[in-house]
Protein backbone atom coordinates (compact mmCIF):
# COMPACT_ATOMS: atom_id res chain seq x y z
CA UNK A 1 0.00 0.00 0.00
CA UNK A 2 2.71 2.34 0.61
CA UNK A 3 4.54 2.12 -2.97
CA UNK A 4 0.80 2.88 -4.66
CA UNK A 5 0.74 5.70 -1.93
CA UNK A 6 4.03 7.07 -2.71
CA UNK A 7 3.32 6.58 -6.82
CA UNK A 8 0.26 8.45 -6.16
CA UNK A 9 2.09 11.07 -4.16
CA UNK A 10 4.58 11.48 -7.11
CA UNK A 11 2.51 11.76 -10.32
CA UNK A 12 0.50 14.55 -8.38
CA UNK A 13 3.50 16.41 -7.56
CA UNK A 14 4.88 16.16 -11.07
CA UNK A 15 1.01 17.65 -12.12
CA UNK A 16 0.55 14.76 -14.15
CA UNK A 17 -2.57 14.10 -12.04
CA UNK A 18 -3.95 17.28 -12.28
CA UNK A 19 -7.89 18.18 -13.42
CA UNK A 20 -8.57 20.70 -16.12
CA UNK A 21 -11.53 23.28 -15.65
CA UNK A 22 -12.70 26.68 -17.39
CA UNK A 23 -13.64 29.32 -15.53
CA UNK A 24 -15.53 32.44 -16.07
CA UNK A 25 -15.33 35.19 -14.10
CA UNK A 26 -18.52 37.69 -14.56
CA UNK A 27 -20.26 40.30 -12.69
CA UNK A 28 -20.98 44.37 -13.02
CA UNK A 29 -17.93 46.72 -13.78
CA UNK A 30 -16.35 47.38 -10.29
CA UNK A 31 -17.24 44.39 -8.32
CA UNK A 32 -13.64 43.55 -8.46
CA UNK A 33 -13.61 40.52 -10.77
CA UNK A 34 -9.89 41.09 -12.18
CA UNK A 35 -8.32 42.23 -8.36
CA UNK A 36 -9.62 38.94 -7.24
CA UNK A 37 -7.91 37.15 -10.19
CA UNK A 38 -4.80 38.69 -9.30
CA UNK A 39 -5.01 38.13 -6.12
CA UNK A 40 -5.82 34.45 -6.13
CA UNK A 41 -2.64 34.26 -9.06
CA UNK A 42 0.06 36.31 -7.67
CA UNK A 43 -0.81 36.82 -4.09
CA UNK A 44 -0.76 40.35 -3.79
CA UNK A 45 -2.80 43.27 -4.57
CA UNK A 46 -2.40 45.75 -7.58
CA UNK A 47 -4.18 48.32 -9.36
CA UNK A 48 -5.97 47.80 -12.38
CA UNK A 49 -7.59 49.23 -15.16
CA UNK A 50 -11.32 48.28 -15.96
CA UNK A 51 -11.05 45.14 -18.09
CA UNK A 52 -12.01 46.24 -21.72
CA UNK A 53 -11.27 42.49 -23.49
CA UNK A 54 -11.93 38.71 -22.29
CA UNK A 55 -8.62 38.42 -20.43
CA UNK A 56 -7.34 34.47 -20.17
CA UNK A 57 -4.75 33.35 -16.96
CA UNK A 58 -4.01 30.24 -15.43
CA UNK A 59 -4.70 29.30 -12.11
CA UNK A 60 -3.64 26.26 -9.97
CA UNK A 61 -6.31 25.75 -6.81
CA UNK A 62 -5.58 22.06 -5.00
CA UNK A 63 -5.00 19.72 -7.93
CA UNK A 64 -6.93 21.56 -10.54
CA UNK A 65 -5.77 23.75 -13.17
CA UNK A 66 -8.10 26.69 -13.67
CA UNK A 67 -8.20 28.51 -17.03
CA UNK A 68 -9.85 31.33 -16.20
CA UNK A 69 -11.75 34.49 -18.39
CA UNK A 70 -11.79 37.77 -16.91
CA UNK A 71 -14.72 39.44 -18.52
CA UNK A 72 -15.52 42.93 -18.34
CA UNK A 73 -18.54 44.05 -16.89
CA UNK A 74 -19.36 47.25 -18.57
CA UNK A 75 -23.28 46.88 -20.10
CA UNK A 76 -22.22 46.71 -23.70
CA UNK A 77 -19.49 43.78 -22.76
CA UNK A 78 -22.33 41.82 -21.25
CA UNK A 79 -23.41 40.49 -24.14
CA UNK A 80 -20.25 38.86 -24.79
CA UNK A 81 -20.73 37.09 -21.46
CA UNK A 82 -23.04 34.08 -22.72
CA UNK A 83 -20.51 32.81 -25.36
CA UNK A 84 -17.85 32.32 -22.22
CA UNK A 85 -20.54 30.89 -20.05
CA UNK A 86 -22.23 28.06 -21.43
CA UNK A 87 -18.61 26.62 -22.44
CA UNK A 88 -17.21 26.96 -18.31
CA UNK A 89 -17.22 24.62 -15.80
CA UNK A 90 -17.32 26.84 -13.48
CA UNK A 91 -19.05 30.30 -13.64
CA UNK A 92 -18.15 32.88 -10.72
CA UNK A 93 -20.10 35.56 -10.24
CA UNK A 94 -18.69 38.71 -8.50
CA UNK A 95 -20.60 41.18 -6.49
CA UNK A 96 -19.47 44.47 -5.03
CA UNK A 97 -21.52 43.87 -1.39
CA UNK A 98 -20.98 47.42 -0.73
CA UNK A 99 -22.57 48.75 -3.72
CA UNK A 100 -26.05 48.56 -2.89
CA UNK A 101 -27.34 51.08 -5.04
CA UNK A 102 -26.22 48.22 -7.87
CA UNK A 103 -27.63 45.15 -6.66
CA UNK A 104 -30.78 45.16 -8.37
CA UNK A 105 -28.91 45.42 -11.92
CA UNK A 106 -26.48 42.85 -9.85
CA UNK A 107 -29.81 40.37 -9.31
CA UNK A 108 -30.85 40.87 -13.22
CA UNK A 109 -27.66 39.52 -14.46
CA UNK A 110 -27.09 36.61 -12.31
CA UNK A 111 -30.79 35.89 -12.80
CA UNK A 112 -30.30 35.58 -16.38
CA UNK A 113 -27.14 33.51 -15.79
CA UNK A 114 -29.03 31.07 -13.44
CA UNK A 115 -32.07 30.69 -15.31
CA UNK A 116 -30.15 29.82 -18.19
CA UNK A 117 -31.03 25.98 -19.73
CA UNK A 118 -27.89 25.03 -21.09
CA UNK A 119 -26.30 25.67 -17.57
CA UNK A 120 -27.12 22.57 -15.72
CA UNK A 121 -25.16 21.09 -13.51
CA UNK A 122 -22.61 23.81 -13.63
CA UNK A 123 -20.70 25.37 -10.83
CA UNK A 124 -21.68 28.54 -10.04
CA UNK A 125 -20.08 30.18 -7.48
CA UNK A 126 -21.25 33.56 -6.11
CA UNK A 127 -18.91 36.23 -4.15
CA UNK A 128 -20.06 38.84 -2.45
CA UNK A 129 -17.00 40.89 -2.63
CA UNK A 130 -15.82 43.93 -0.62
CA UNK A 131 -17.13 43.22 2.68
CA UNK A 132 -14.16 44.87 4.22
CA UNK A 133 -15.84 47.80 3.42
CA UNK A 134 -18.44 50.29 5.82
CA UNK A 135 -21.74 48.98 5.09
CA UNK A 136 -21.17 46.26 2.75
CA UNK A 137 -24.27 43.47 2.90
CA UNK A 138 -23.44 40.14 4.52
CA UNK A 139 -24.12 36.75 2.95
CA UNK A 140 -27.55 36.16 4.29
CA UNK A 141 -28.48 39.91 2.93
CA UNK A 142 -26.78 39.46 -0.48
CA UNK A 143 -29.37 35.75 -0.75
CA UNK A 144 -32.16 37.72 0.48
CA UNK A 145 -31.66 40.68 -2.21
CA UNK A 146 -30.53 38.47 -4.98
CA UNK A 147 -33.42 36.44 -4.26
CA UNK A 148 -31.81 33.09 -4.38
CA UNK A 149 -32.64 31.15 -1.43
CA UNK A 150 -34.51 28.63 -3.55
CA UNK A 151 -31.60 28.29 -6.17
CA UNK A 152 -29.26 27.53 -3.51
CA UNK A 153 -31.18 25.03 -1.63
CA UNK A 154 -31.96 22.90 -5.46
CA UNK A 155 -28.39 23.66 -6.82
CA UNK A 156 -25.99 21.09 -5.01
CA UNK A 157 -23.58 23.03 -7.16
CA UNK A 158 -24.05 26.57 -6.57
CA UNK A 159 -23.07 28.47 -3.57
CA UNK A 160 -22.13 32.25 -2.30
CA UNK A 161 -19.63 33.81 -0.17
CA UNK A 162 -18.39 36.74 1.27
CA UNK A 163 -15.28 37.57 0.34
CA UNK A 164 -12.38 40.61 0.40
CA UNK A 165 -9.17 40.94 -1.65
CA UNK A 166 -7.90 43.35 0.78
CA UNK A 167 -7.80 41.17 3.53
CA UNK A 168 -8.11 37.94 1.97
CA UNK A 169 -11.32 36.46 3.73
CA UNK A 170 -13.35 34.09 2.09
CA UNK A 171 -11.50 33.62 -1.34
CA UNK A 172 -9.36 30.59 -0.48
CA UNK A 173 -12.47 29.06 0.58
CA UNK A 174 -14.72 30.03 -2.21
CA UNK A 175 -12.50 28.49 -4.73
CA UNK A 176 -11.31 25.25 -2.80
CA UNK A 177 -14.96 24.78 -2.99
CA UNK A 178 -15.14 25.02 -6.71
CA UNK A 179 -12.17 23.27 -7.04
CA UNK A 180 -13.26 20.17 -4.88
CA UNK A 181 -16.44 19.73 -7.64
CA UNK A 182 -14.38 19.27 -10.44
CA UNK A 183 -14.30 15.64 -12.06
Amino acid sequence: MFVIDWIWGVLNYLGLLQKKATIVMLGLDNAGKSTLLHKIKYAHLTSLPPTERALLEELVVGNVKFSAWDLGGHEIIRAAWREYYVQADVIVFVIDSSDTNRIEEAKEELHEIIHDENLTNRIILILGNKIDLVNSLSREQLIEMLDIQSFLNESPKAQIFSTSVITGTGIQQAFQWAASLIQ
